[in-house]
């Protein structure tokens, strides 16, 4: 099963890696978003598909298709998880009448709609923090809480026009045949008023932001890790640290258990699920052939 869920997941990342490899020997030479091809950097895969599959019937819609049922299902279970979480830890307990199946079914699909109209809601948000927020959901639960202070400042300071994150030259030497292609004239496109770099606004403050705001988001991940790892360190040296020999070997992971075994609770010991009734079973069957033989001598 781990071997299975691995050869998955990394043919799912050579597929993408191999897919931005394509899009980059396609667009190395142009700027889709300089020349308002496209309005963000998310949508050069959907520009990508649309300009190289567009003569197949079917693809570019297959592949839409595809990309909105992998983000619907996604979206789908986490929803359906929240409500259950939030209707059996935070509203049953309260309920003072045992409610019915039905009812309880009832509400899950309330809970999961409020949450699904927050997350559309969210949407909008979101799409303007840029890749702020990618590092930060990643580190664990507390680093999470102690890096989300230092991305709302970020934010903050992004916002003001504080802080600008330096961007990699490109250029638009390419792009006369790959708009041309798209019935676009690569002049008018030049010739229309592009502003690249965004503005400091007149609200800006004159002061700088914290120093701290500066950390660049390609490090949130690992500084996240790191603060999650030795807080919960911490933690466990002061409340102390699990007794393994009371610990059951079968809570461990699979992969885990045989570098535990002669440390925990049942580690020497092979796990047998159900095998009293199988003993049975044979002991039944063997007894009634030493009946039939006996009977037959």
């Amino acid at each position: 099963m781990i071997v299975a869920f691995n050869f998955g997941v990394n043919l799912i990342y050579a597929i993408s890696l191999y897919a931005g490899l394509l899009m980059y020997a396609s667009y190395h030479n142009c700027d889709l978003v300089s020349v308002k091809a496209i309005k963000s950097a998310d949508q050069i895969l959907p520009y990508f598909v649309m300009n190289v599959a567009n003569t197949i019937p079917g693809l570019p819609g297959l592949f839409m298709a595809g990309v909105f049922s992998a983000a619907l299902s996604s979206m789908s279970t986490g929803l359906n998880s929240m409500a259950g979480v939030l209707y059996e830890d935070f509203i049953e307990p309260f309920l003072k009448v045992k409610i019915s199946e039905e009812r309880a079914s009832l509400m899950m699909k309330i809970i999961s709609v409020v949450f699904g109209v927050i997350c559309v809601g969210m949407v909008f948000i979101v799409e303007n923090l840029g890749a702020v927020v990618q590092g930060t959901l990643i580190g664990g639960i507390t680093g999470m809480i102690v890096m989300g202070f230092i991305c709302f400042g970020t934010q903050a300071s992004i916002a003001s026009g504080q802080i600008k994150f330096e961007k990699k030259p490109f250029t638009t030497d390419g792009c006369s045949s790959i708009l041309q292609m798209d019935n676009f004239t690569l002049n008018e496109v030049l010739n229309s008023s592009i502003n690249i770099l965004p503005t400091l606004t007149e609200s800006a403050s004159d002061e700088p932001p914290f120093r701290i705001f500066h950390l660049s988001y390609t490090l949130y991940t690992l500084f996240g890790l790191i603060i999650s790892t030795s807080v919960g360190l911490i933690a466990s040296a002061v409340t102390g640290f699990t007794d393994l020999s009371d610990l059951d070997v079968i809570l461990l992971s699979p992969v885990m258990r045989p570098l535990f075994a002669g440390r925990c609770k049942g580690g020497n010991q092979k796990v047998r699920r159900k095998m009293p009734e199988s003993v049975e079973v044979i002991k039944e069957k063997d007894e009634a052939l030493n009946l039939l033989s006996n009977n037959q001598s």
